[in-house]
């Protein structure tokens, strides 16, 4: 039991380092999908605009919700003209037969509805940021607005026991309609969409994102009501009206012989994204460590480094004080560490064949070029250029036992926080390892990640990504 709830603390705790706020836009084809024998149903363009809130568990997944707006449109036209004949009773009680015949029936419909999503999101990849979502969405419609049109409507009546039809008398609701309209509001139910997502994802800037795929959503229930009216008319498809033909109105969906509607969408979705990303100590970044720990003073110490021109260059280290260079030529450079020691480097002589200074092992170390194999996002391999420097390096610290490295990774800023500092550390190792294959002791190296903490350049396009791929070497003092 501990273990559970001690893993879901770090699970949350992670979380904190990347969440994301996103403003969306999606269009396709959204409407209702119709059960029905009697139409043609036609879902027409619409769309949604929303803003949510992805709350990140772990490196890959996160939980995401918020409030989307959305627009939906169907055409419906009847498979063949409408011809319907059902019984009921006119003004006076008696019993006929009540028949309906249209021409040219057509029936457009539009309703907007609020959206609330409940979605998983899972990213995956390196080299291809792609993410999949999934879950449900609470859909809370508004009226369906519904325009009805019908280039000519007979309406008439067949009385069995006068064995009589009736189909001219316009003041008891019985005769022909040209160009007959109509419009009508019908409620309807809540209900709720399983929804899916998939697509890629692209960093724009330091902390934006940009998510372009398709998206499909299916209602699970019916959303239409009937109503009483529907049920006593028997879904005929226009009202009997017995005072005056001209106010003969539309009964409804149900009247067209729908049995049930579903809500349907999809298309194409673009989403702008901003990070948001809460500064802490992270348990990868091995710099909280040095920072509580007492270091002593270090002694003086001489390093005989120079192995072009057989020069003596001395690296002097003294807390709190500074230190003259001996010789004729006098060249010094001095520095402080974290914990405000001088550091003071000095080089005795310059090169006899140029102007140029004799380069420190600081120097030399440090302005080491570590590569890696592909430079690519997740890459952790060493080039085989990174090799050949690494193997002066070595030359060097064999030479002057007393140098300790610490080893640095850092990554761009693809991918979570703590997926970069993962992979910071993992290309840091791939250093200390082949440092230690050559013969370098452990105690000398310290590995560390900096993640995406410290770019050399802003990660606005992959030249400056590639810059921010790498291995720095620093000398400890």
């Amino acid at each position: 039991m501990k273990i559970i709830l001690l893993s879901l603390f770090l699970s949350l705790s992670s979380s904190l380092f990347s969440q994301e706020l996103l403003f969306y836009a999606s269009g396709g084809l959204s409407g209702h999908k119709y059960k029905s024998d009697l139409v043609n149903n036609r879902i027409k363009l619409g769309g949604n605009l929303g803003i949510s809130y992805t709350y990140y568990l772990s490196d890959k997944m996160g939980i995401n919700t918020g409030l989307e707006f959305g627009l939906y449109r169907n055409n419906l036209g009847f498979k063949h003209e409408y011809n319907h004949t059902t019984n009921i009773l006119d003004d006076t009680g008696e019993n006929f037969e009540y028949r309906v015949q249209t021409e040219g029936y057509t029936l457009s419909s539009y309703f907007t509805a609020l959206a609330i999503p409940l979605m998983w999101q899972y990213r995956l990849g390196k080299k291809h940021n792609f993410y999949i979502n999934s879950g449900l969405k609470l859909v809370i419609p508004q009226k369906i607005d519904v325009n009805v049109n019908a280039d000519k409507v007979n309406l008439s009546g067949y009385y069995a026991n006068d064995d009589l039809l009736v189909d001219d008398l316009p003041q008891h609701g019985f005769g022909t309609i040209a160009n007959w309209s109509d419009n009508l509001n019908i409620e309807q139910k809540l209900t709720a969409t399983l929804s899916l997502e998939t697509g890629m994802y692209f960093n724009i800037k330091e902390n934006s994102l940009l998510y372009a795929g398709i998206f499909f959503d299916y209602g699970l229930s019916n959303m239409l009501k009937e109503n009483s009216a529907e049920q006593t008319d028997n879904k005929a498809l226009i009202k009997y009206n017995p005072t005056n033909i001209q106010d003969a109105k539309f009964n409804g969906m149900t009247g067209t012989g729908i049995k049930k509607a579903n809500l349907l969408a999809f298309g194409i979705n673009v989403k702008y994204t901003l990070k948001f990303q809460k500064k802490q100590k992270n348990k990868y970044d091995t710099e909280t460590i040095l920072e509580n720990k007492t270091i002593e003073p270090a002694k003086e110490t001489s390093i005989d480094v120079s192995k072009e021109a057989d020069k003596e260059v001395k690296i002097s280290v003294k807390e709190g004080t500074k230190k003259e260079p001996k010789g004729d030529t006098k060249v010094s450079e001095q520095t402080t560490d974290r914990n405000n020691k001088v550091v003071t480097i000095e080089n005795n002589s310059y090169d006899d064949n140029s102007d140029k200074k004799v380069k420190t092992a600081t120097e030399k170390i440090e302005e080491t070029k570590i590569s890696l194999e592909g430079n690519e996002s997740g890459s952790t391999k060493l080039s085989e250029q990174a090799k050949k420097n690494l193997d002066e390096v070595v030359k060097i610290m064999k030479k002057n036992k007393n140098i300790k490295l610490k080893i640095i990774g850092h990554t761009c800023n693809i991918g979570s926080i703590q997926e970069n500092y993962r992979v910071g550390m993992k290309r840091a190792n791939s250093t200390y390892k082949y440092l230690i294959d050559k013969g370098i002791s452990h105690d000398r190296l310290q590995v560390i990640s900096k993640g995406e903490t410290q770019p050399l350049a802003p990660n606005t396009k992959e030249s400056n990504r590639q810059k921010n791929r790498r291995v720095e070497l620093e000398v400890i003092f």
